[in-house]
């Protein structure tokens, strides 16, 4: 059991560095968005630009989460750009918010093309 003895200054400068800190996360967490987007291997990002079927679980590509993320970075495309010249195979973005509700996507090809029933990509008519 813990003691009635009030804290020292130490432990109450502790206490509110505690304090500082988990408001600040939280006001960080609350006004930024997190970001994941999808980076094709070569072998998909081939058979996306020639429109044949893409692996949706393939082990080389890969999926890339960047946290605290400016809103209007997202919103005006900045971060879009900087994340396709960093990464210029990427296929889809999609920005969270706190409450891990989707905010923004983008897609690549599938905003250029549709999949048939065979699972082949084909443009839009």
């Amino acid at each position: 059991m813990g003691s009635n003895r009030p804290l020292t200054k130490e432990e109450w400068a502790e206490y509110w560095a505690t304090v500082d800190k988990q408001e600040r996360r939280e006001y960080l967490r609350t006004r930024t968005y997190v970001v994941l987007f999808k980076v094709l291997c070569p072998t998909c990002a081939y058979n996306a630009e020639n429109r044949k079927k893409i692996i949706y679980d393939c082990p080389n590509c890969r999926i890339i989460k960047w946290h605290n993320c400016s809103i209007r970075q997202v919103a005006n495309g900045e971060l879009q750009e900087r994340i396709m010249a960093k990464y210029p195979t990427v296929e889809w973005i999609k920005a969270y918010d706190s409450s891990r509700a989707e905010r923004w996507s983008w897609k690549r090809h599938e905003a250029r093309y549709e999949r048939d029933i065979m699972g082949n990509w084909v443009p839009h008519e």
